[in-house]
């Protein structure tokens, strides 16, 4: 048994997992609903855990943190194998786990720039009107959903898997679904997008919305409809939403 705790997409809380049934669950993984595996040690250290992210069709994002912001790494694996060899060795804090990949540290766009002190003072003087005339088209569309009953946050939690964890949270009580845009650096901005019943059709009517929302800003937006799909906005710099290399 691994002195582990784990979670998935579902809320499902698991403990003391064998190396197979940790596995299973990693290849088990990617349809709608059931994207991620969270790992955690039963010591309960705090910002300390592992974990994969997979959609259907794509590759494995896996990451682990240890402690500090600057203890977080990503990669990206093309299979389940070796994704669930290396969580299984980070359970056993066994010696070299994370050799065979390549790890980059996980950045965020708060943590860049040092100078902004003056800009920060300027924008405190403006109204809140102002700011949101100046605002991008995404923090728009996103004003714009909210107000509409849908939580809709930027650069909300470190990765897709804490921010399907924490979104119920986020916003009113009475909302009817969620959009948000993780910290996570991309080439585009991948939205998720869902409703708090869970329900594939409710997921796709606030898919729905939440793309008319976007383009009524002029954004140029992807989706195929499918409720287990992200919805993809293009050139996020021009957009206004950040992007990673």
């Amino acid at each position: 048994m691994l002195g582990i705790r784990v979670r998935t997409e579902d809320g499902r809380l698991r403990e003391r997992l064998t190396a197979g049934e940790l596995g299973a669950l990693v290849r088990r993984i990617g349809g709608a609903g059931d994207r991620f595996v969270v790992v955690e040690r039963l010591s309960e250290v705090p910002d300390v855990y592992a974990q994969v992210w997979h959609e259907e069709g794509g590759a494995y994002s896996l990451e682990h943190r240890d402690g500090d912001p600057e203890r977080h790494f990503t990669t990206t694996v093309d299979t389940p194998g070796p994704v669930a060899e290396a969580l299984t060795g980070w359970a056993r804090s066994a010696e070299g786990w994370d050799a065979g990949v390549v790890w980059e540290r996980l950045t965020f766009p708060q943590e860049v720039t040092d100078g902004g002190g003056a800009e920060e003072t300027e924008q405190t003087e403006q109204t809140e009107d102002a700011k949101h005339a100046q605002a991008p088209p995404l923090t728009r569309a996103f004003a714009e959903l909210e107000a509409a009953g849908i939580t809709a946050r930027e650069n909300f939690a470190c990765c897709r898997a804490c921010g399907l964890a924490e979104i119920g949270g986020a916003g009113a009580p009475d909302a009817r679904g969620f959009v948000f845009l993780t910290s996570e650096p991309y080439r585009d901005a991948s939205l998720l997008y869902g409703g708090f019943d869970g329900s594939a059709q409710t997921t796709a009517a606030i898919g729905r919305e939440v793309v008319a929302g976007l383009e009524r800003w002029g954004l140029d937006v992807v989706w195929d409809g499918e409720p287990g799909s992200a919805i993809t906005v293009r050139t996020p710099a021009a957009n206004g939403a950040p992007g990673g290399a």
